[in-house]
């Protein structure tokens, strides 16, 4: 109790201090706008000065991973290319694909379009039902798996060396000939119906829901990518051919391979699958929506879902920053310290060890191709809100205003730069983990200069991260529970978008 007046006390104390701050952080800012249309620096949004090309020589000694960027054969007029690991450490071939055609581009009536489409790729291609399918997979030890994001249908395969024939025939079988039987529909519309029920008993779900309505208004990643109860019930299989052929093309799909593969092997099988069997369709889709970032000029700032819960579930959010910034590397910085790195971070010791009003809290980078975002989540008792609210606030000025430590600093990118050897420590994870950079400027040596790039990140970075955020103005704040206290600018919502 001593400690919360204390803060309470120190907070108001504090105030004029913070507005005149304030006032020096503005007048200090090299830009204003949101990062994700800036740079803490002017430059090149990479962080290496020229674009690498394919055949370029490795222009880092110790690399994160030995990733190559491979065209394929010389005959291919659609210049596709794919990025490839060889590694014959474990006899394991892993590939890892995104075709840019995700649940953004769904019509509003067929809400989870995508992923009512990719939970059947596997349910049956060819000659072979959807049991016949999946005793083959089980038989071969193969791991295919289909699913979809807001910008994305993604897929992961993993074969043995020894049954990697069999395996890519079953894959390209999977993306060319899904046969879409009306059973394996309806099975799949069953469990998606059950999902969404089951997900509505979450409080935790209903803040993301919450979050996602009026953090992106107007647009579609507003929508429920999993669907509504009226949209599950509509889709059609005549819907669920329609976007197969309008999504899975050549054109708009990026490869990784990894394994027990050499580069002429990896290239005949991307060639086989990716772009000989695929489709070159006219009626392909592409993300048509320019980027879409935080409205900060809004009045409303923060919106409650009314819930019966002993405890408030919450979102804050603030513009963010993409892969492809310069300020990327600070922002993971910042966001290690403020919130990011569990128990090392500075909200997780306020809230929780200190005050103990939370069991966790955590920030991370929310990067989409259409709007990125920094978000905080959190629950705490219903009487605990406001007093949280005010920590994170304290906490970021505080960031804003005094250099962090050089322990601090250093601790942070050590984890950092030592976490992202072990975040590829499988043939899996370093195929998603190059995946989710490709078509970033630094290409396959993304990761390497980004390690370059944390190294050289200053308090001062981490501060001026801070300061962005700061004047951004209020972010936008999502509760869903009984908080108490007045909210008297909140917006009250009783009903949430895009369930039923």
């Amino acid at each position: 109790m001593r400690l919360i007046l204390s803060l309470s006390v120190l907070i108001a104390l504090m105030a004029p201090v913070i507005v005149w701050a304030q006032t020096q952080i503005e007048s200090e800012l090299p830009h204003s706008d949101p990062l994700s249309h800036a740079t803490i620096e002017d430059g090149p949004s990479c962080f290496k000065d020229a674009v690498l090309e394919a055949g370029d020589t490795a222009p880092y000694a110790d690399r994160v991973v030995d990733a190559a960027y491979l065209t394929a054969d010389a005959e291919d007029k659609f210049g596709n290319g794919f990025w490839h690991v060889e590694d014959h450490s474990l006899p394991i071939v892993t590939i890892a694909a995104r075709f840019w055609s995700g649940a953004v581009l769904d019509p509003e009536s067929r809400q989870g379009l995508s992923i009512f489409l990719t939970s059947l790729f596997d349910e049956g291609a060819g000659e072979l039902t959807a049991q016949q399918f999946q005793q083959q997979l089980a038989d071969e030890n193969i791991s295919m798996s289909f699913f979809s994001t807001r910008d994305t249908i993604e897929l992961r395969f993993k074969t043995l060396t020894s049954h990697k024939d069999k395996a890519v025939e079953m894959l390209k079988s999977a993306l060319t000939e899904p046969r879409f039987d009306e059973d394996a529909i309806e099975r799949m519309r069953a469990q998606h119906l059950s999902r969404l029920k089951n997900a509505q008993k979450s409080p935790d779900w209903r803040a993301d829901r919450l979050m996602l309505s009026y953090m992106y208004p107007d647009h579609p990643y507003a929508l429920n990518s999993g669907g509504t109860l009226s949209s599950l019930a509509a889709i059609t299989k005549l819907d669920i051919e329609g976007a197969w052929q309008a999504k899975i093309d050549r054109n708009n799909v990026e490869v990784v391979i990894v394994g027990d593969i050499s580069a002429d092997e990896a290239r005949g099988l991307y060639n086989e699958v990716f772009v000989e069997a695929l489709p070159d369709y006219a009626s392909s889709q592409e993300l048509p929506l320019a980027p879409y970032p935080l409205d900060t000029e809004v009045s409303e700032r923060t919106y409650i879902h009314p819930y019966d819960s002993p405890q408030s579930h919450i979102r804050v959010v603030w513009d963010g920053v993409d892969f492809y910034n310069q300020a990327y590397p600070a922002a993971l910085v910042f966001n290690h310290i403020f919130g990011g790195g569990g128990f090392s971070s500075r909200l997780m010791e306020e809230i929780r060890e200190k005050r103990g009003l939370t069991y966790g809290v955590s920030t991370y980078l929310d990067e989409k191709s259409l709007g990125d975002r920094f978000i905080l989540s959190l629950s705490t008792d219903n009487k605990n809100v406001k007093e949280v609210l005010e920590l994170i606030r304290f906490e970021l000025e505080k960031l804003a205003q005094e250099l962090v430590s050089e322990d601090e600093l250093n601790d942070a990118v050590n984890y950092l730069t030592g976490s992202l050897p072990i975040s590829m420590s499988s043939t899996d994870r370093t195929a998603s983990k190059l995946l989710s950079v490709m078509g970033t400027c630094d290409g396959v040596y993304y990761y390497d200069a980004l390690v370059e790039a944390l190294k050289s990140v200053t308090a001062e970075d981490v501060r001026d991260i801070a300061r962005i955020f700061l004047q951004m103005g209020e972010p936008q704040t999502f509760i869903v529970g009984q908080p108490e206290g007045e909210f008297p600018e909140a917006v009250t919502v009783d009903v949430l978008e895009n369930i039923e």
